[in-house]
């Protein structure tokens, strides 16, 4: 957490993930609402301590911080049901393939939150059976600055379903993107196969790095392969500056670029840490047929020739 309201307020978007209300000071509190008034972002996300707390935990209603959101906090209370889109062609959700049939859509469960007047309701949880709709996602401009509400946890507990979205990255990075009020995407798929190829790359190169590290300790001569690091390196950094300009199409050329590259030095390195393996291979195989041959000797010496026996009277 920022010691200073000039560091807080220095960042664009904060993330309040199923945060304890309790935790922070009325200062910090107060900083979280000034500096969402001086135009930085600010989403709620929901679980046991967000919003209006469950089992006894603290409010967020009350603070300064529940000013700034975009519902109201109902205390302790839990609800579950479908969630089922209010805003279609919200910047935000037509930004992303969502579909009632998803399997996330289909059940979820989340603090219990009311829209608040002049909040704009993007999404709403239905109850299975009776009980009116609550709302899922909601938003809304507070000062300069804009927030967001999710009623439901993003994380491996309450969240688990809608992390196997596959465009559960897409959405953390698209929400990220509005709440700092800059522009979203329209080729949602292009874009896609971008973040999905920034990860491949670091995969891939943390895979070489190992299989590196691994020949080294064998004696492998890697030099070779931090010149063709060092290459790729340079195209990932070119696509990363074309990321951020927002030129998605040459971003993913770059980053084909830099994976042709990092996999030739993949297959690079496994030859060199083969290449120093081979005498380990040879000498485990003279070692173990050794030890077999002189066995077998041994075994037709003393049991089949029984050379060491002599004869006993009987």
């Amino acid at each position: 957490m920022p010691r200073t309201f000039d560091e807080l307020s220095s960042y664009q978007v904060f993330i309040l993930s199923d945060a304890n209300a309790g935790i922070f000071t009325p200062n910090q509190l107060k900083w979280y609402k000034d500096s969402v008034n001086q135009g930085s972002g600010l989403v709620m996300v929901g679980g046991n301590e967000a919003f209006g707390g469950r089992g006894g935990q603290t409010s967020w209603g009350p603070t300064p911080v529940g000013e700034v959101l975009p519902v109201d906090c109902v205390a302790d209370s839990w609800v579950m049901g479908r969630v089922e889109i209010t805003q279609p062609d919200h910047p935000l959700v037509s930004s992303l393939p969502l579909d009632s049939k998803l399997n996330w859509m289909k059940g979820y469960d989340g603090n219990e939150i009311r829209l608040r007047k002049g909040a704009e309701e993007l999404a709403e949880l239905v109850p299975p059976t009776i009980g009116s709709p609550t709302s899922f996602w909601a938003t809304w401009i507070f000062g300069e600055g804009r927030t967001f509400g999710i009623s439901g946890d993003w994380t491996p507990a309450g969240g688990v379903v809608f992390m196997r979205w596959e465009y559960y990255g897409d959405f953390a990075i698209n929400l990220m993107l509005y709440l700092s009020d800059n522009e979203l995407p329209t080729d949602l798929e292009t874009l896609h196969q971008v973040r999905g190829k920034f990860l491949e790359y670091r995969s891939q190169k943390a895979y070489l790095l190992n299989v590196m590290d691994f020949g080294e300790k064998f004696g492998a001569n890697m030099n070779p392969i931090l010149d063709i690091i060092s290459v790729a390196d340079g195209k990932y950094g070119e696509a990363t500056l074309a990321y951020l300009d927002l030129e998605y199409v040459d971003t993913l050329g770059k980053l084909d670029q830099a994976l042709e590259e990092i996999n030739e030095g993949a297959e690079r390195a496994i030859k060199l840490k083969d290449q120093a393996l081979i005498w380990i291979f040879v000498i485990e195989w003279t070692v173990v047929s050794g030890t077999f041959m002189l066995c077998g000797f041994m075994l037709w010496t003393l049991m089949v020739r029984r050379r060491l026996y002599r004869d006993i009277e009987t």
